[in-house]
Formats: C-alpha cells, sequence, structure tokens
C-alpha cells in the first residue's frame, strides 16, 4: 500500500494532520469553545471537591482560627478588627480574613461557603496565570500549562483549604 491510498493509522504521521483525522480540528469554533469550559469546569468541580475531602482541621490550630474569626463576624456582625493570633497575647491587625470567611455566609449560609469562595478566588487566579504564560511562552502547549497550575500539589493543597497563606495566591497572582 503506497501513502497516497493509506487511510487511518497505515496513513504517515506527517500526513495525519492534514488529512483531518483529528477529530478537534474538525469542530466548530462553538463546539470548542464549549469544550474548553467543559473541562475549565470539571477542574474547578475537582479543585473544589478535593478542597472539601481534605481533612478540615489538621494539627496546626490556624484552621480553626480563622474559620471561627469569619464565623464570629457572621454571627455577631461585630466589625473583625484584628485576624490569626501570632502569640496568645497578639493578634494580626486588619479585618480582611475575617471578611473573607465571613462574607461568604451572607451569600449562601453553608459551612461551606468560604471554601467556595476561596475557590473561585485561586482558580480566577490559576486562569489568569496560565493564561498569561501561555501567551508568554508559545512553544510550550497550552494544555500543559493550564493543567499544570491547575493541579500542582502547592496549588491544590494551599489554596483549597483555609490557613493563613491560602488567600496569598490570589494577592501575588
Amino acid at each position: 500500500m503506497d501513502a497516497s491510498t493509506a487511510r487511518g493509522p497505515d496513513l504517515p504521521l506527517e500526513n495525519r494532520a492534514r488529512s483531518g483525522l483529528s477529530r478537534l480540528t474538525k469542530l466548530t469554533q462553538p463546539q470548542r469553545r464549549f469544550l474548553i469550559f467543559l473541562a475549565l469546569g470539571l477542574a474547578f468541580i475537582f479543585r473544589l471537591a478535593f478542597g472539601l475531602c481534605s481533612p478540615l482541621w489538621t494539627g496546626s490550630e490556624d484552621e480553626k482560627q480563622i474559620y471561627l474569626i469569619g464565623l464570629k463576624f457572621f454571627t455577631t456582625r461585630a466589625w473583625p478588627w484584628f485576624g490569626p493570633d501570632v502569640t496568645n497575647t497578639i493578634q494580626i491587625p486588619g479585618a480582611l480574613q475575617g471578611l473573607l470567611v465571613g462574607l461568604p455566609f451572607y451569600l449562601l449560609p453553608l459551612p461551606e461557603a468560604p471554601y467556595i469562595l476561596l475557590n473561585i478566588l485561586s482558580f480566577a487566579s490559576l486562569c489568569l496565570l496560565a493564561w498569561y504564560f501561555a501567551r508568554r511562552l508559545p512553544e510550550v502547549p497550552a494544555w500543559l500549562i493550564w493543567s499544570w497550575l491547575l493541579t500542582t500539589p502547592w496549588t491544590m493543597n494551599v489554596s483549597t483549604n483555609i490557613y493563613n497563606p491560602s488567600y496569598v495566591l490570589t494577592g501575588s497572582v
């Protein structure tokens, strides 16, 4: 069988892309866009499920204290003047962390509400960073950049569970 009559797997590698055998090249622009949004939606659900399935209170007391600062703001409606403890007698001044944990309870009064907001913020930040990397490094495949950034262990462990450094990712991007 010569190259002119070859079909499917018998087709030489350099001619396969031109022959239209790739299903992604046959998709229209709206179909491709739908697949991209579907993949991003599945990645968000995976990250959210990972954060919700990880242990809520580890050996550190940070997670519990930060969650309780936001819960206190929601239940008492008192402005959270201070953040987490540094030592037994010193607290970090500022209300941002208490607001980031407490405000989602007003939108969705579920115990998981702060985790959902944290995952939305970190996912949006990682998507922005992946988009920038894909534009900045065109020789690296975009799928590799996106999948790498959305599933690296430090982004999965830190930015899907509530404790002190969880919100740093959003501010740093």
